[in-house]
């Protein structure tokens, strides 16, 4: 009898997890975007994001009254309206159209300063709607850790930009020899598919920097940080506590 019920049991419990798969595997992305709607009010990246947005404000300001066409890549939540002081002609492309609400409701308050369109969706690898050499500037932040190919976007970037126009990024990066168990955390998590499986494709061991600088940029300006990030996750420590952001230009 013990073990008739512990059958059933597991049975159940087996039936459950698949369920709860099934149900988190519908709302992934859902659930994906209002996660990060809801980091970027935290202001985690507010500082650097300061720092990175300066050289486009004085681009912007060069050319006025023409505004800068911009083209932000996963730019869905509208976490970087607020860092640009001058007007821009804003595109904002993005594969999860869930993020539509949180698009809607960052850009509303600057609607009036920037020429905002509608929400593009698009990948970084595939931006064949837009034309060769159409953008003074196009940004990323946080959205190559998650893109299919690094490779690939960053040579749609390079296509669309402008002779002489910046690519803005700032990402997360893996974590280097000095953190070891971080390290291995990043491998592990990426290479078991644990964590592109829980946050929409993201990838923590990405060695993005090499890749930027071998992209065919003609200079690629990298600054590195240590993140803020609260969460604890592994032996109680950052998970992502390397990044880095810059500007590379065509």
């Amino acid at each position: 009898m013990m073990d008739f019920d512990l059958n059933y049991l597991l049975a159940g419990m087996l039936g459950l997890l698949v369920v709860l798969a099934s149900v988190f595997r519908i709302f992934r992305k859902k659930i994906f975007a209002s996660f990060c709607a809801s980091m970027a009010k935290g202001k985690m990246f507010d500082g650097e994001k300061a720092k990175l947005f300066e050289k486009l404000n004085m681009e912007a300001e060069k050319v006025s009254p023409r505004k800068l066409k911009v083209l932000e890549i996963g730019g869905g939540s509208g976490s970087n309206f607020a860092f640009v002081k001058n007007p821009v002609d804003w595109t904002v492309t993005e594969p999860n159209l869930c993020f539509e609400p949180y698009f809607i409701e960052s850009c509303a308050p600057y609607k009036d300063k920037h020429n905002i369109g509608k929400l593009v969706q698009a990948y970084g690898e595939d931006l064949g709607r837009f034309e060769s050499e159409s953008f003074d500037a196009v940004v990323i932040t946080l959205v190559l850790c998650s893109v299919t190919s690094v490779e690939e976007t960053l040579r749609e970037i390079r296509r669309v930009l402008k002779p002489g126009g910046t690519f803005y990024f700032l990402e997360h990066i893996r974590a280097s020899d000095t953190r070891p168990n971080v390290q291995w955390f990043h491998d592990f998590m990426s290479k078991s598919g644990i964590w592109p499986a829980l946050f929409d494709g993201c990838y923590l061991n990405r060695e993005t920097k090499s890749k930027l600088k071998g992209a065919g940029f003609s200079r690629v300006e990298c600054v590195d940080f240590i993140t803020e990030f609260k969460m604890k996750i592994f032996l109680n420590q950052n998970p992502i506590p390397q990044a880095v952001y810059g500007w590379a230009t065509k």
